[in-house]
């Protein structure tokens, strides 16, 4: 009745309970009662990572790994299963490789590509098909050692290994705007040295010069030029040229030091 909507209203404005509302409406409350302070729910940095790792759990358990031991083997790149690359299928039929960043132990996000049945990249309106579920973050495939080799692409950060027979950390960007990543896993992880092997274009060259305005005080930086001296975009095309004899001298020990 209209006692109890009464009542509704002043739980509502004031922000008091059935009881409180009713002494107030009584007099027995000469002020109205305070409202009641709520908590705030504390942020989360990374509030899509439950998201990814969920997603990321139960394609896991689907995957073919015959299908994702083809996708590197056509590229060129050795298999590390302890990256954690996954296969699954779209509802729309398209299959895509998933790796999961940072780490397949702390999922915040996954980078997936979208492969043909044959291990080769698929392409839509001339485009290569990606996508990110989570968060866009940086992956980094720790190993010995205390150098590391940057790239953009999580491709060009292994074909660097094989191209220079680098057995250090991995580390992709995944996007340039990941270059604020660094400092934090510079130190983290206490690189002694870090290779930019950035794309050999002119948001990679701006990314390239920002990094090494944010790590040369901490870290020791070279800059790879292999890439660009053989007149293609990164690392993995530059691998290509090799596995097609066109290129045979990779010079991970000459570069210049900052």
């Amino acid at each position: 009745g209209e006692g109890g909507d009464i009542i509704s209203l002043v739980q509502k404005i004031e922000g008091v309970d059935f009881l409180e509302a009713i002494a107030y409406l009584e007099n027995d409350c000469i002020e109205p009662a305070p409202k009641r302070e709520t908590k705030k729910k504390p942020e989360v940095p990374y509030p899509k990572a439950k998201e990814a790792e969920t997603f990321y759990r139960a394609i896991k358990r689907t995957s073919n790994d015959v299908f994702v031991a083809r996708f590197f083997k056509q590229k060129g790149l050795n298999i590390h299963p302890t990256i954690g690359a996954v296969e699954y299928k779209a509802m729309s039929g398209q299959h895509y490789i998933a790796i999961p960043c940072p780490t397949k132990d702390r999922v915040f996000g996954l980078e997936c590509r979208g492969v043909n049945d044959d291990g080769t990249d698929t392409y839509r309106d001339g485009q290569k098909v990606r996508k990110t579920t989570g968060h866009k973050l940086p992956w980094v495939f720790k190993r010995k050692g205390s150098s590391c080799l940057i790239t953009e692409s999580i491709i060009d950060a292994l074909a660097g290994e094989i191209y220079f027979g680098f057995d250090g950390t991995l580390i992709a960007l995944n996007g340039v705007g990941n270059i604020k990543f660094l400092p934090t896993i510079c130190e983290k992880n206490a690189f002694e040295i870090v290779y930019l092997a950035l794309d050999n274009d002119q948001a990679g060259q701006d990314a390239q010069r920002k990094a090494v305005s944010i790590l040369k005080n901490t870290v020791k930086v070279e800059i790879i030029t292999d890439h660009h001296e053989a007149g293609v975009k990164d690392l993995h095309k530059l691998l290509e040229l090799r596995l097609g004899g066109e290129d045979k001298k990779p010079k991970l020990k000459e570069v210049k030091a900052l």
